[in-house]
């Protein structure tokens, strides 16, 4: 724990919180930027789309149709209301996800990279 505060493993750490803090402002920058881009494209381009794919849930009663479908009840695509309605819990769940596998590359990185700690590796003779 004490080598975690040396000056000289603080620049590295620095780095890496920086880059991971470039790369969430980077992806919430993205979401929010577009998010009503998209909002407007699914509201109007695929309304048609999913009226025509309720009509043939509808129509799939297993008996003519390889499996039984329950008619959508929501008017509106699901994309549309997710983006729409539920756009914090997309950015939640964008920021968790990009985090976790951010912190798994750092790991394997610093794993690959750094050498191994003093003691830690025999040599043959000892095996």
């Amino acid at each position: 724990m004490a080598s975690l505060f040396r000056k000289s493993a603080m620049i590295p750490l620095l780095a890496v919180c920086l880059i991971w803090l470039c790369l969430e402002v980077a992806i919430v920058g993205y979401l929010l930027l577009n998010q009503p881009t998209w909002v407007a494209a699914y509201s109007a381009a695929d309304q048609q789309s999913w009226e025509a794919w309720r009509a043939a849930a509808n129509q799939m009663d297993g008996v003519q149709s390889p499996v039984k479908r329950r008619p959508p009840k929501s008017p509106e695509p699901p994309a549309l209301v997710m983006l729409r309605d539920h756009f914090p819990v997309v950015i939640s769940a964008a920021v968790v996800f990009s985090s976790a596998i951010y912190l798994f590359l750092v790991f394997i990185l610093r794993g690959i990279l750094l050498p191994p700690a003093p003691g830690t590796i025999r040599p043959l003779q000892q095996l």
